[in-house]
C-alpha cells in the first residue's frame, strides 16, 4: 500500500482550485484614452457626429433635447448602440434648436465602459419650423386632428419662469400664427405643443431660437454674428456683464475694434452667467457710425466654471475624470504661460479647488490639465475667463 504524501495532496488541491477559478481578462481603462470635448464634433444637417476612436471599442450614441438623459427628461432623438465606427450621421434633418449628446465607449468588462461628458450643439436651419418677418410669423408641421399651443419668450427656460413670455396662445387650429406687434432686435425662443388624442400623447417640439435683426451668439468660447454691411469700414464689439454699458455698469469681458468681418470668436471660454453685447458700425464718415441695440445672451453651466466670484476667494470647478489628477493654473492675462501665476497647483486629486490667496477685483483666466494614464494622454482644458467683483 502506498503511503499518503501530504505534499502531493496539497498540490492536487491547488490544481483543482485553479481549474475552478475564472481568470479575469485584462481590464482596459477606456477613460484614459478619451479626452473630454477633444475630438468631438457635430457638423451639417442632418447632423453628423464624430468622436475619438478607441481601438477595439464599440459605441453607444445618445442625442436628445435635454441634457438630463438618465432621468428621462426631454425627447431622445438618436439612440444607437453597438456602432463600430466612431461617427454617425442622422437619417433626418433636425429642426432649429439646441440639442445634447454623449457617447458611451464599450470595451473590455462592463464596469470599464465609459460615457463621455454631455455636449451640446445648435441647429440653425428651421426645417419644417419657420419664423419670418417682423411682426414674426410662425409656422410648424401640420398634424391631422391636432390643436396647437405656441409659446414665445426671451429665455429658453420656459417651464421655470425664465425671461418674459411674449406669446402664449393655446387651442390654435392652424399650424401658423402671426404676432400682433413687431419685436425689437434680439434673440428669442419658441416651442409648440401638439395636442392630439389623449392628454398623455401631447408633446412639445424642441425649443428653437430665432433672431430679429440678424444678431446671434452660439457656443463657448462664444461666436458672435451680426448683420453685414458692405459699405462698412470696420466693426467694434463690446461684451459686458451688465446692460448699462455707457454708464460704467459691470465689467467689460470683450472689447475688440477694427474688425472687418461681421463675426467674432473669442479666444477664451466665458464663465456661466448672463452677458450683454453690442456692435458699432463704423463708416468712413464717422458721423454715420452707430451702435446696434444691446443684445443679451446666457452661457450655461456645463461643469467648467468659477464660483464665489463675489468674494476674494473664488472656487474653481471642472468635470471629474476617473482616476485622474489635475494641474490648475490661474493668471491675470489670457496667455497664461506668459503671465504671472497666481495659482499653480499640481497633482490635485479633487475637481474643486478653493483659492487660498485673496483676489482683488478684476479679470482673470484659468485652465486645468487632466493627468490620466501616460503623459502622452494628458491634456489641457480650454482657457476660461472669470471676473472677481468683491
Amino acid at each position: 500500500m502506498l503511503k499518503k504524501n501530504p505534499y502531493l495532496l496539497l498540490v492536487v488541491i491547488m490544481l483543482l482550485n485553479l481549474m475552478n477559478c475564472e481568470i479575469d481578462p485584462i481590464r482596459i481603462n477606456t477613460s484614459s484614452q478619451i479626452k473630454d470635448n477633444v475630438g468631438f464634433s457635430v457638423t451639417g444637417n442632418p447632423p453628423e457626429f464624430v468622436w475619438p476612436e478607441v481601438e477595439g471599442a464599440t459605441y453607444w450614441l445618445l442625442v436628445g433635447t435635454d441634457p438630463d438623459f438618465d432621468n428621462g427628461s426631454g425627447t431622445i432623438l438618436i439612440d444607437e448602440s453597438d456602432l463600430i465606427e466612431n461617427k454617425y450621421k442622422a437619417p433626418d434633418e433636425f429642426v432649429s434648436g439646441k440639442y445634447h449628446w454623449k457617447v458611451k465607449y464599450k470595451i473590455g468588462n462592463f464596469e470599464d465602459w465609459y460615457w463621455s461628458s454631455i455636449m451640446n450643439f445648435t441647429i440653425c436651419s428651421n426645417g419644417d419650423y419657420e419664423v419670418t418677418g417682423n411682426p414674426p410669423h410662425f409656422e410648424w408641421p401640420e398634424v391631422e386632428g391636432a390643436t396647437y399651443w405656441l409659446l414665445v419668450g426671451t429665455d429658453p427656460d420656459f417651464d421655470n419662469g425664465g425671461g418674459t413670455i411674449l406669446i402664449n396662445e393655446s387651442d390654435l387650429t392652424d399650424n401658423e400664427y402671426t404676432a400682433s406687434d413687431k419685436f425689437t432686435d434680439g434673440k428669442y425662443y419658441w416651442k409648440v405643443k401638439f395636442k392630439v388624442g389623449d392628454f398623455e400623447d401631447w408633446y412639445w417640439s424642441p425649443i428653437m431660437e430665432f433672431t430679429i435683426g440678424g444678431y446671434c451668439v452660439s457656443g463657448n468660447p462664444p461666436v458672435f454674428e451680426w448683420p453685414e454691411d458692405p459699405d462698412i469700414l470696420s466693426y467694434w464689439i463690446l461684451v459686458c456683464t451688465k446692460e448699462d454699458f455707457d454708464n460704467g455698469g459691470g465689467m467689460m469681458v470683450i472689447d475688440e475694434s477694427e474688425l472687418t468681418d461681421n463675426h467674432y470668436t473669442d479666444l477664451c471660454m466665458l464663465n456661466p452667467g448672463t452677458y450683454y453685447w453690442k456692435v458699432k458700425y463704423i463708416y468712413a464718415n464717422m458721423n454715420d457710425s452707430y451702435w446696434s441695440p444691446i443684445q443679451e445672451f446666457t452661457i450655461q453651466n456645463e461643469g467648467y466654471y468659477v464660483s464665489d466670484t463675489d468674494t476674494a476667494y473664488p472656487e474653481f470647478n471642472w468635470p471629474a475624470v476617473k482616476n485622474a489628477t489635475y494641474w490648475l493654473l490661474v493668471s491675470d492675462i489670457p496667455d497664461i504661460g506668459s503671465g504671472t501665476w497666481l495659482i499653480n497647483e499640481e497633482d490635485l486629486t479633487s475637481n474643486v479647488y478653493k483659492s487660498k490667496i485673496p483676489f482683488s477685483q478684476g479679470t482673470y483666466y484659468f485652465k486645468v490639465k487632466i493627468k490620466e494614464g501616460d503623459a502622452s494622454t494628458w491634456y489641457w482644458k480650454p482657457i476660461m475667463q472669470f471676473i472677481v467683483s468683491n
